[in-house]
């Protein structure tokens, strides 16, 4: 866009404790890392601790991409007649109770509602982080900050799935050890949450409800209603 300029570490650095630019990137990095203490392991987890065959594992990890894909068009739609800051918070915190969800049964039917639970939620929080990244940034900054982002992100899962691995490694072998990291990771990820604090989003220009699709003819009261 005219106007382009690059946003320099130091500037980002400077922004965290005023900008919500700023704090978003902090928090999706923070949650990030938090959540790849354990999910790397689930894997090893669900085809050493819970004996499945590969066929089931497989099936397994469809799931939650039917998942989101089944769900992010009705998503879309309902972000566009809410504040998306209401959608944000209830995907995290679902989404921050999911390890403990592992440690309640290996049941095969369990372990597809986990799976569908996990998809419909990482797609919700997938979708709102990246409308409130275009609300937020600044247009003539974010291709700078969104690079800034992406480096910063793999860092963050890179640290979070080393650390996993290292508590693994140090716990005593067996279901144990990886009933702990799924307890560690969702304590991790609940004390991430707070960096959500001053985070609003409104929704981008061209996403506002269409009145007629929603069902309201009368825009003022629309609005009212909203």
């Amino acid at each position: 866009p005219e106007g382009f300029r690059t946003v320099r570490w130091r500037e980002l650095a400077g922004r965290m404790r005023l900008g919500r630019d700023a704090r978003l990137l902090l928090f999706v990095c923070g949650y990030i890392a938090a959540a790849a203490i354990c999910t790397p392991f689930v894997s090893p987890y669900l085809l050493e601790q819970l004996d499945l065959s590969y066929a089931r594992y497989t099936f397994l990890l469809v799931v939650p991409v039917v998942a989101r894909l089944t769900l992010i068009p009705y998503l879309g739609r309902l972000a566009t007649r809410f504040d998306i800051s209401r959608l944000l918070l209830p995907a995290i915190a679902g989404i921050t109770l999911l390890p403990l969800l592992w440690i309640a049964s290996g049941a095969f039917p369990y372990l597809i509602l986990i799976q569908i639970l996990s998809g419909a939620l990482w797609g919700t929080y997938e979708l709102i982080a990246q409308l409130l990244m275009i609300e937020i940034y600044d247009p003539r900054e974010r291709t700078s900050i969104l690079t800034l982002f992406n480096l910063l992100h793999s860092a963050a899962a890179a640290a979070g799935s080393l650390a996993g691995g290292w508590l693994l490694t140090a716990l005593p072998a067996g279901t144990g050890a990886y009933f702990a990291i799924f307890g560690i990771s969702a304590a991790a990820r609940l004390a991430a949450m707070p960096l959500l604090r001053g985070i609003r989003g409104r929704l981008p220009p061209g996403l506002e409800p269409d009145h007629e699709e929603v069902g309201t003819e009368d825009p003022e009261r629309s609005r009212r209603v909203r």
